[in-house]
């Protein structure tokens, strides 16, 4: 018989250069455990992971309308994927169970293993290339997800455009396909993809115009690329670039460019190379839009004086927590998270200190810029700033201190603010300093109730920026993580209102004591200890002080001490020690 000849697999490679013959017997079942492989052994690897042809027909196309690629039923993820076992429920596995199979998968087939077990139907017998079609339905699916919550931000007489919208098609020169344009309907950062989109529409209009196509040059966001890696690293000049100069000394005198700056704003550069100058484009420059916002907010912080040191009138707070148990994390929206999150390298975390007479500590709502319940109302959306964190809430009742009716749900009738000096809040999020956002919700409890959300009651002068006449909305929930947004977009944000009045301890003080110039032995001990002072004085009776300090308004001078018990025995130990020390007596 003659020998038996070993079976050559032939690899189609992109490359110009072939691959060497890949022989299965060299490499499968050989027991072994390999560091790297030969190119035609990856190769041949990849092969036999990719999708077949008749797999591939079956799913969404790219240029599939929107509407009929939202109506393609998909499987489902598992809710609650088990770790150690990927196939708890028939399904498609989460999208970690699919990593570890694709991490694992190579080795395997190295080591002869043609066929995937599925342990909840051991009969059944899936091919290697299954994580590649389940990875491939997760992403389906999430593009469902984004195109379904876009379809939602459009106006009911704008849906049926997704009739004749592609929901992936690619465009010759893009690098993401229509499944971007997503973020354009809805609060989501916009994408160097989007950008370059927009660059290169700009770019045919102006080779339209036979005026500006001689005198504009339109680059993408690729020059900034270049420009910087040029700045960093000294790369001699690309390809690119020596085509940009050459177009500069054929006779255009101006250039447009986009910038990403600081990582989470998009500006608009323009050189004049005529007369030598440049200028910008700035979406926040002359009104108050969405990164304006984060910008004020955190300008806010850093200048302020009551904000960045928590004075001491400030620092009052009078907290209930309804709710408890483990927290959530949650994401926001770009505009939100943005806002926030610029706060976190500007703020001090400091120790909290307890008053106990809160109300004498905190100011009146008329000393916040509000005078009158609007647009200060119900569901509006406030920032407030309390010594450790910043967190986000929605009004859910206005009351004075010490108001029985300071319960959630208790938002007051008054007309007027007068007395008023506290806001019941549902929060949504907080931000501790130096920590990530989160999301407090409580669980169920054993009777079926549903949990509730984090409330809070805290007094005026935490409150920093006010939101009247808009809400957030849920743009995602799913796996225990919420994603919020404020509607409306940028426009949204018009409706910020900064609360401009004097952080001071004088005018807290007269908000809460009238044109008294005075200080009660609380609020000085209080500013005592903000101080850092070590030697604290010891706090008379209450009411002492006011009633020796009228005395004193009366007679010239400093009333005597009361002849209490406690203050003639203490006088006499004064005396006998003072007695002991001029004798020389310890």
């Amino acid at each position: 018989m003659p020998p038996v000849q070993p079976s050559v697999m032939e690899i189609d490679s992109e490359s110009e250069e072939a691959l060497p013959a890949f022989v299965p017997a060299d490499w499968i079942g050989q027991r072994k455990l390999y560091k790297d492989v030969p190119r035609q052994v990856s190769a041949a690897c990849k092969a036999a992971r990719e999708l077949p042809t008749s797999v591939i027909r079956q799913l969404p196309m790219d240029d599939m309308a929107v509407a009929d690629f939202l109506a393609v039923c998909l499987p489902f993820d598992p809710p609650n994927c088990e770790e150690n076992d990927l196939w708890a429920i028939k399904s498609v596995p989460s999208l970690e169970s699919v990593r570890q199979l694709e991490q694992d998968i190579s080795q395997a087939w190295l080591d002869g293993v043609q066929s995937i077990i599925n342990p909840f139907d051991l009969s059944q017998r899936l091919p290697l290339w299954s994580p590649h079609y389940f990875r491939k339905i997760i992403e389906l699916r999430a593009a469902q997800q984004k195109w379904a919550d876009s379809r939602n931000w459009l106006p009911p007489a704008e849906k049926y455009l997704l009739q004749h919208v592609s929901w992936n098609t690619q465009h010759a020169g893009a690098s993401d396909g229509q499944l971007d344009w997503t973020r354009l309907l809805a609060d989501e950062w916009l994408s160097g993809g989007i950008i370059d989109e927009m660059m290169r529409d700009i770019k045919s209009r102006v080779s339209a115009d036979s005026r500006l196509a001689t005198s504009t040059l339109i680059a993408p966001l690729a020059f900034q690329f270049y420009l910087t890696r040029l700045s960093k690293y000294g790369t001699k000049p690309q390809t690119y670039l020596e085509e940009i100069v050459a177009e500069i000394n054929g006779g255009k005198t101006r250039m447009f460019f986009p910038i990403h700056y600081n990582g989470n704003h998009w500006m608009a550069f323009m050189v004049n190379f005529s007369d030598r100058s440049f200028g910008y484009g700035d979406s926040y420059d002359g009104k108050f839009s969405l990164n304006h916002a984060s910008h004020q907010l955190k300008e806010a912080v850093e200048q302020s004086e009551g904000l960045r040191n928590d004075t001491a009138f400030q620092k009052a707070r009078f907290r209930r927590w309804i709710a408890a148990g483990p927290p959530v994390e949650w994401k926001m929206g770009c505009n939100l998270y943005t806002t926030l999150g610029d706060l976190v390298g500007t703020l001090n975390s400091l120790s909290f200190h307890d008053v106990s007479n809160a109300s004498s500590l905190v100011p009146h709502i008329k000393t916040r810029g509000i005078n009158s319940l609007t647009p200060l109302r119900l569901e509006s959306l406030v920032i407030m700033r309390s010594q450790l964190r910043i967190y986000l809430g929605k009004v859910k009742g206005i009351y004075r201190y010490g108001s029985v009716s300071g319960k959630h749900d208790s938002f007051t009738d008054a007309e007027t603010v007068d007395g008023l000096s506290y806001l019941s809040l549902e929060v949504y999020e907080q931000l501790y300093i130096g920590r990530n956002f989160f999301h407090h919700i409580a669980p169920s409890n054993s009777l079926g109730n549903p949990g509730l959300a984090l409330f809070t009651h805290a007094p005026i002068s935490e409150l920093v920026y006010l939101m009247s006449g808009a809400g957030l909305r849920v743009l995602e929930s799913q796996d225990g993580v919420e994603t919020f947004a404020l509607s409306g977009g940028d426009s949204g944000w018009e409706c910020w209102v900064k609360l401009t009045s004097e952080e001071s301890r004088r005018t807290l003080h007269v908000a809460a004591h009238g044109d008294d110039e005075t200080f009660s032995e609380e609020e000085e001990d209080y500013v005592e200890h903000e101080a850092g002072s070590k030697k604290r004085k010891p706090r008379p009776p209450r009411g002492a002080k006011a009633a020796a300090k009228k005395r004193k308004t009366d007679s010239g001078r400093k009333p005597p001490r009361k002849d209490t018990g406690k203050a003639v025995k203490g006088a006499q130990k004064h005396k006998e020690g003072g007695a002991g020390r001029k004798n020389g007596k310890k």
